[in-house]
């Protein structure tokens, strides 16, 4: 019966979190950062100084779900993802929570994010502001947008998968990400993110919660130098072979999450 009754409650406080989620959004997009891109003249300081408000937010949110007891959140290895720049920034993606769990970790973060979030009623003013990088831009303007995040110092999050990962398997990633860090020559930093019991996945509604409390464990994992893939023939061989090593290793440093 205190089972039920706890389930019952999660679902009500997972309600509750994607509302504040969503409505924090939709204010700031419309008080703090038009105030920000009116106080700021530059436009590029202005959207960085709004990617750290994210990051500030990002953090307070992590706290009210703690605090409320919805889920447990901890993270090995934040100095070392603040300490980096010019990186690509990549982790695996099981949960509707991850974007919010590795820009909590650091405020030096510029994102690749779907086109479909610049039509998103709640998020829209927010990935504009930010000056996020569309996933729809022509090659030569996407590698021309990451170069410049990487020449302010900035690091570019990638969630290499497109998409959530589907529960019980390994992360499948697309070559687009070393793509960029060959062309742009930025080294890649490898998050692995794990949430026990799994909850917030790609597939089933949101209030199919699990019967007791998750708990998010993010960890800032291996560095890969890009200069040393670059032996092939061509970039294409370089990336799949530099994609296909990405991806041993994400199976090893998943292997206990598997069913």
């Amino acid at each position: 019966m205190l089972s039920v009754a706890g389930r019952y409650w999660r679902m009500g406080a997972t309600g509750v979190a994607f509302g504040v989620f969503g409505l924090g959004g939709g204010l700031l997009a419309i008080t703090v950062f038009p105030l920000i891109m009116c106080v700021v003249p530059e436009r590029e300081l202005a959207q960085k100084r709004v990617r750290y408000v994210i990051h500030m937010v990002f953090r307070l949110y992590l706290w009210f779900v703690r605090a409320i007891g919805l889920y447990d959140v901890t993270v090995d290895g934040r100095d070392i993802l603040s300490s980096r720049t010019g990186c690509v920034v990549i982790a695996n993606h099981p949960t509707l929570l991850d974007v919010v769990l590795v820009m909590s970790a650091s405020a030096n973060f510029q994102c690749v994010v779907k086109y479909q979030l610049w039509h998103n009623f709640f998020l829209r003013g927010v990935v504009k502001a930010a000056g996020f990088i569309r996933n729809d831009l022509n090659g030569e303007e996407f590698i021309a947008e990451c170069e410049k995040a990487f020449a302010a110092g900035d690091n570019l999050l990638v969630f290499p998968e497109g998409t959530r990962t589907i529960p019980g398997e390994f992360p499948k990633l697309f070559r687009g990400f070393a793509n960029i860090a060959i062309l742009a020559e930025a080294d890649i930093q490898a998050v692995v993110i794990q949430c026990k019991p799994i909850s917030l996945i790609g597939k089933g509604p949101w209030y199919n919660v699990p019967k007791t409390r998750s708990r998010f464990h993010l960890t800032v994992g291996d560095l890969w130098r890009v200069e040393s893939y670059n032996k092939k023939p061509t970039r294409a061989l370089n990336a799949r072979h530099l994609v296909r090593n990405i991806e041993a290793y994400y199976r090893k440093a998943l292997s206990n999450d598997r069913p």
